[in-house]
């Protein structure tokens, strides 16, 4: 009896520790100081300096923005694009946002944290019917690997009676995504964070034959998507949206907005390996007209030699070192293959040019050849 009286009462401390911890955390986020702050910077600094826990760095974030932004309902029906650090500074200095303004300053104060947040999109679901616009939230990989899921825009404000009502709520802060699935879809079933995504038809309420045994790695993908080039990113999104099911405006707006990006992707990716081409073609230019040089070196060396006091020898050791640098351009040219990034036009001519000096070179050489093998006989006949 004393013993189970013993571990209820660590128990009941550990609780009271815990709700203490948190009151600390929303003192924090109604405090003079806190609401005064002007920057990301000092607003991460101070949540630093006062907590060590995830969950309460977490918590102070996510309460000092539901609690200290406003929702832009001006901006709503036209919103204006802010995105990333942009978002972040309009968002500071007016103390307004639309959710991806919510979304990208928690996501600001989480990376000065040194927690992994990321952005999300896609649409709601409200009082059981299906909201077809576009919204945003924040998944976060908590230092332990699980993943857990945040909307500050609803945690700041709701609708009551057809007004926008300010206030402070935590139910969707830090939420597991099969309960997040229920009221929020993203466009791209990767970020449902489920090994068994749902697909859109059963957000909308219809039931769906899968197979029992699919299973979707997430982490695995969401590993590979941050190191993805770009036009692979974007594909690999529009293949997992497809797969999902399109069924609203604002999913088809969005998988637009993936196209256009992709074939942004596409020419940026294409520019770049010209520019590469081209360097490496330049280079393979600047060789070519070095062995130009050292080839009309070696006709000059070959016509004065004896009266410079230069040896044959020499003579050899510099037709061996052409020889040996034409052979280089010529491999190195053919690595230099054409390709959809290619000038073929400047690729035909060096080629020629390089081919045809390597011709001379290698007669060149052999002249050479020859004439030690002339002054060797004249040796020995001495």
């Amino acid at each position: 009896m004393r013993f189970t009286a013993a571990i209820l009462a660590i128990v009941l401390v550990s609780l009271s520790g815990f709700a203490q911890s948190y009151r600390k955390v929303d003192r924090f986020v109604h405090s003079a100081l806190a609401a005064n702050t002007g920057n990301v910077d000092s607003l991460s600094a101070q949540i630093a300096g006062s907590f060590s826990r995830e969950s309460d760095r977490l918590r102070a974030a996510y309460g000092w923005i539901c609690s200290n932004i406003e929702y832009d309902v001006e901006r709503m029906a036209n919103p204006i694009s802010y995105r990333g650090d942009s978002a972040v500074r309009v968002t500071l200095a007016k103390r307004k946002a639309i959710c991806s303004g919510y979304a990208d300053l928690f996501i600001g104060i989480c990376r000065q944290l040194d927690i992994k947040a990321y952005y999300v999109s896609g649409y709601t679901k409200q009082d059981g019917g299906i909201v077809d616009q576009s919204h945003a939230w924040v998944a976060v990989r908590l230092s332990n690997g699980q993943w857990k899921l945040f909307d500050p825009t609803w945690g700041a404000s709701t609708w009551q009676g057809g007004e926008l009502v300010k206030r402070l709520s935590y139910e969707y802060f830090m939420r597991e995504p099969a309960d997040f699935i229920k009221t929020h879809m993203p466009f791209d079933p990767m970020w449902q964070l489920l090994y068994q995504p749902v697909m859109a038809a059963e957000f909308y309420g219809q039931k769906v034959v899968k197979d029992a045994d699919y299973l979707f790695n997430y982490s695995d993908t969401i590993s590979d998507y941050q190191i993805l080039p770009e036009p692979r990113m974007y594909a690999n999104a529009m293949r997992r949206m497809r797969w999902g099911g399109i069924r609203n405006e604002s999913s088809a707006r969005y998988y637009q907005f993936l196209e256009k990006e992709y074939a942004f992707a596409l020419e940026n990716e294409r520019r770049t390996l010209h520019e590469i081409w081209l360097y490496a073609f330049c280079d393979q230019e600047k060789d070519y007209q070095t062995s130009v040089e050292m080839y009309e070196q070696l006709q000059q060396l070959k016509t004065d030699y004896s009266s410079r006091g230069v040896s044959f020898t020499q003579l050899q050791y510099q037709s061996d070192v052409l020889l040996e640098h034409s052979k280089k351009c010529v491999e190195a040219l053919k690595r230099l293959k054409p390709s959809e990034q290619a000038d073929l036009l400047l690729w035909d001519a060096l080629c020629q040019k390089v081919e045809s000096m390597q011709e001379l070179v290698e007669r060149q050489h052999k002249l050479i050849g020859s004439g030690s093998s002339a002054n060797a006989k004249t040796r020995n006949s001495r």
